[in-house]
């Protein structure tokens, strides 16, 4: 079966689409390639101004890190199109994060709820 085309669609932030009367900010593009890969992309980033600002995630079934021998479900997300950062996949009863190499992860706080940390992949 062919690969999927993308299907685009113009977004907004999900609070907004009571008000009639905003415009769609964002675009959201998926593709579905679950029938010859097991994948599906997804990708978010502005309509206008720094495209490079998106976020794309990839969702498959992947190798367990811990033994390499069970199959999990596993997202690739990354900072845009050719970057990955990190790969969150679904160990037991948790989530096991494997960052890509080179990136790094920074601890701080919300700075309009000072009691919500946040954690920064970079």
């Amino acid at each position: 079966m062919p690969a999927s085309l993308p299907v685009t669609a113009p977004v907004k932030h999900w609070r907004l689409y009571d008000s009639g009367d905003v415009e769609a900010t964002h675009m959201m593009d998926v593709e579905d390639h679950r029938q010859h890969s097991g994948q599906v992309h997804i990708s978010a980033g502005q309509r206008e101004g720094d495209l490079d600002q998106m976020l794309s995630v990839t969702m498959e079934i992947a190798s367990n890190p811990l033994d390499g021998i069970d199959q999990v479900p596993c997202a690739h997300i990354n900072f845009d199109a050719d970057a990955l950062a990190l790969s969150p996949l679904r160990v037991g009863s948790g989530i096991v994060l494997r960052p890509e190499a080179g990136v790094t992860f920074r601890s701080g706080v919300n700075a309009s709820d000072a009691r919500e940390a946040l954690l920064w992949v970079e």
